[in-house]
């Protein structure tokens, strides 16, 4: 007796209707319920960041009494950044980056020059609100320690540096203005 006699195998018990191979059994098994619910979840994940940023902001066009009006920081996207730019007092012309953003070659290297320039006006931002300056760059270090050989680590680190980052921001909008050492 040997070991095909024993074990009763065929090509074709992976095709039946039984198999977790064959078939759709695998994307069918999804309970749309579940997929529903779990859209509506992220989706309410994100409306609840929106508008924790832009109560936030408005707190600090407020405080920092540059914006008006501060419901300017409920725009999406730009708003925080207009109020970033005001309390920072810099010049204009980084706006003008976002019409290169147009460009279908170049428009790559204005991105990321925006977003150092985001960078530049929320740390002068802390700074004007009495914070240190490179709270702004925690969540840039999560993202360097992202390595795709540790990605559970790594997602888990950018994960809790982004929760810093909010904590922090809700320092700054919410918090006692630190006295400024002469």
């Amino acid at each position: 007796m040997g070991l095909l006699d024993v074990v009763q195998f065929s090509p074709d018990d992976l095709i039946g209707n039984d198999s977790l191979i064959g078939g759709n059994e695998i994307i069918s098994s999804f309970d749309p319920a579940f997929v529903i619910f779990l859209f509506m979840f992220i989706f309410l994940i994100i409306v609840g960041v929106y508008v924790y940023f832009s109560l936030a902001f408005m707190n600090i066009a407020k405080r920092v009494n540059k914006t008006k009006p501060t419901g300017i920081a409920w725009i999406p996207f730009l708003g925080p950044e207009i109020i970033k730019w005001h309390a920072s007092g810099m010049h204009w012309w980084p706006w003008l980056l976002f019409i290169g953003m147009l460009i279908p070659i170049l428009n790559l290297g204005f991105i990321i020059t925006i977003v150092v320039f985001s960078y530049i006006w929320a740390w002068k931002t802390y700074k004007v609100m009495g914070r240190p300056g490179w709270w702004v760059l925690i969540p840039l270090i999560g993202g360097v320690i992202y390595i795709p050989g540790f990605a559970l680590v790594g997602f888990s680190i950018a994960g809790i540096s982004y929760i810093v980052s909010f904590i922090l921001l809700g320092i700054v909008a919410w918090g006692e203005p630190s006295k400024k050492k002469k």
